[in-house]
């Protein structure tokens, strides 16, 4: 359902994410200057089926700060 509806063309792929998926829809949501503060896995910058995701975070400059924790 959730590769079918379009709705997630950054995180619906592969073995899909609810973390991601959420990340996704929080990035939506927001204004065009809006910020948010989520805490998700690391996979969402480390996994290979959110590289899509991730990468548009980057590439739009959309990503202010990252922490990873073990």
């Amino acid at each position: 359902f959730v590769r079918a509806s379009g709705r997630f063309p950054l995180t619906a792929v592969g073995d899909v994410n609810t973390y991601a998926l959420f990340a996704e829809h929080s990035r939506d949501l927001l204004a065009p200057t809006g910020r948010a503060g989520i805490i998700v896995p690391t996979g969402i910058a480390t996994d290979d089926s959110t590289k899509a995701f991730f990468g548009d975070l980057v590439h739009e400059k959309s990503l202010a700060s990252y922490f990873g924790f073990k």
